[in-house]
């Protein structure tokens, strides 16, 4: 099923965000100040259907697997405790990435597509325009609910559990598994699925850097 967002609903929704939804004790967050007037008149966000898939398919990752976020981590907000808060701004600004790995995502690929991401679900119609605007013809997209901040490893094994269990996807016809992170490989491996490390870059996004100072 599709879900369609317009453009003044993808920008509206991200304002909403930035200044009047989410805040960490007495700090709101500010309005992420980018130029929105990229976004497409309608954004279509792509679920799986029950019943599963005549086709293999792969998961990929999206930070640091096919979306260069490198350029996003300085954003990071060290000084906030709430991790909603920590990577509010570094969110934001994903959709100006550039795409990596291209292998992986272009119209050649041989699989249907199934995007394990632990960004937050708030951030849905921005991710799934970038995605269609890269030409990634994904067939269903699982992020992070909303103030949930179970490690990216258990998410995406909860991911991979409702892909099997809610969309009627056989294991078997899941080709490979891509992700950047060692330990979520690993987690895929152990469940039986193929899967292979593939990352952009070397800077660590969930680690703070030795030298910025927590004030």
């Amino acid at each position: 099923m599709k879900i369609e967002f317009t453009r003044e609903e993808v920008e509206q929704t991200l304002v909403n965000h930035a200044n009047n939804i989410v805040q960490t004790g007495e700090k709101p967050f500010n309005k992420v100040d980018c130029n929105y007037s990229y976004i497409p008149a309608t954004v279509s966000v792509v679920r799986g259907t029950q019943g599963g898939s005549s086709m293999s398919i792969i998961i990929l990752d999206l930070d640091n697997c096919i979306a260069n976020d490198e350029w996003r981590i300085p954003s990071i907000d060290w000084n906030e405790t709430n991790p909603t808060a920590r990577y509010h701004t570094y969110h934001g600004l994903a959709p100006f990435d550039e795409i990596g790995n291209t292998d992986l995502c272009n119209a050649l690929v041989p699989h249907d597509i199934v995007i394990f991401t632990a960004r937050p679900s708030f951030y849905e119609a921005p991710t799934a325009e970038w995605l269609r605007r890269n030409g990634v013809n994904f067939s269903a997209l699982f992020m992070r609910p909303n103030n949930n901040h179970t490690h990216s490893k258990e998410l995406k094994r909860m991911f991979l559990n409702a892909l099997v269990n809610d969309y009627g996807v056989n294991p078997g016809s899941i080709a490979c598994a891509y992700d950047d992170r060692e330990d979520v490989v690993e987690m895929y491996r152990k469940l039986g699925i193929n899967a292979e490390v593939r990352k952009i870059h070397d800077t660590c996004a969930y680690t703070r850097p030795s030298n910025i100072l927590i004030s």
